[in-house]
């Protein structure tokens, strides 16, 4: 009897372990946006987006937050749909064409040909939520068809995250979209500068 029992309290304990010890919940991935507005009409300055680089610590496929001045929180479940790299040429280029406004705006995954008026090159120093606000730090130059550099800058700039520090990682990303929004528009007005536009 003992044996019977024994084997019946072991299938039970296999039977009930999945879900006494539950599943891992789904990863969730995200994207930048684009700032909202129709796409320009053709014709504006040719801009290509050079190089966009990143510090190693946002290489990585995880959203990152800072929890404090020397903490990094990398979010096992909150993930870039891709390189944050691309992320941010891709959203760019888009910012850049309706801010320009510009139709022959390249992004730096497919810029490498052509002529250009000016070649943007930027540098992101960071890029993350730190107590309920994102941080963009960023040094950008830009060149011109003829190599001379047109303008060189740091930017650094702020976006709230709604709901504040207890906001979940869509609304960080929301949040990040706005500051590289506002990154875009400081580069878009120096374009214009640059090129008479």
């Amino acid at each position: 009897m003992n044996r019977t029992f024994l084997r019946l309290a072991v299938l039970a304990a296999a039977a009930l372990a999945p879900g006494c010890l539950g599943r891992t919940p789904p990863s969730s991935f995200y994207a930048l946006t684009p700032v909202a507005g129709e796409a320009p009409s053709p014709g504006g300055p040719a801009v290509r987006i050079a190089v966009v680089e990143l510090p190693q610590y946002l290489r990585v496929n995880q959203v990152v937050t800072r929890s404090g001045p020397n903490e990094l929180d990398l979010a096992e479940l909150d993930r870039w749909g891709g390189s944050l790299d691309d992320e941010l040429g891709r959203v760019l280029a888009a910012n850049l064409e309706r801010q320009v406004p510009s139709d022959r705006v390249a992004s730096h995954a497919w810029g490498r040909g052509g002529t250009f008026d000016v070649s943007l090159y930027l540098g992101v120093r960071r890029f993350e939520a730190e107590g309920g606000v994102v941080h963009l730090e960023a040094h950008w130059a830009l060149v011109g068809a003829d190599g001379e550099t047109r303008t060189a800058r740091v930017s650094r700039l702020e976006a709230s995250v709604p709901g504040g520090v207890g906001a979940g990682y869509p609304e960080v990303v929301g949040a990040m979209s706005t500051a590289l929004a506002q990154l875009s528009d400081e580069i878009a007005a120096e374009i214009r500068a640059a090129t008479g536009g």
